[in-house]
């Protein structure tokens, strides 16, 4: 497993039990944006050392390196302490202290972001035993459970209707959404 150091940002190589505790990121892929250096000033923060993050720890120009990524995705996304969702289309709040705000009477909104219809990240929900939202500026929202009930119910899932709603994400090759929904 190939993993950023959020610090010098140089990738490393870690092999079996010598993995260290990372957090990882989810994300959709869009314009240029600060993903990777907000992502690692987040995990630092958080006292993280590594982080790993779809477009920099995987050489895609290596077929069987992004098969063993494929299948080994779920299993990545459940190692890992915490993941951060990044939000990239889901505005700031305008409030000046956005503490004070109760996220659960605004599911609506979050649960139009468009990280919401893709096809990888249904399992990069579902994987991780803790996920934390950030909005376009990385200021933190929620985390999953906070939020489970209200955003879940909005976009219409439950425990037996997840390939239902697999089915109706988005994926960039057709072959993806086959690939998006391996693991155990």
């Amino acid at each position: 497993m190939r993993l950023l150091h959020t610090t010098t940002y140089e990738l490393e190589e870690f092999i079996g039990d010598t993995i260290p505790p990372y957090a990882i990121l989810s994300h959709t892929w869009e314009g240029k944006e600060k993903k990777i250096a907000n992502a690692c000033q987040v995990a630092r923060r958080r006292f993280f050392k590594y982080i790993w993050i779809d477009t920099c720890c995987i050489d895609k120009s290596s077929s069987a390196e992004l098969q063993e990524a494929i299948n080994s995705m779920f299993q990545w996304y459940a190692y890992a302490e915490v993941c951060f969702v990044s939000l990239s289309d889901l505005e700031p709040l305008s409030c000046p202290y956005p503490e004070e705000i109760d996220f659960r009477n605004d599911p609506a909104r979050v649960s139009q972001s468009r990280w919401f219809t893709r096809g990888w990240t249904l399992q990069e929900l579902l994987a991780p035993a803790k996920v934390e939202f950030y909005d376009r500026t990385w200021y933190f929202r929620f985390t999953r459970g906070s939020q489970a009930a209200d955003i879940m119910s909005k976009i219409k899932i439950n425990e037996h209707l997840r390939m239902s709603w697999a089915a109706g994400r988005q994926t960039t090759r057709i072959e993806d959404q086959a690939y998006c929904l391996l693991g155990e």
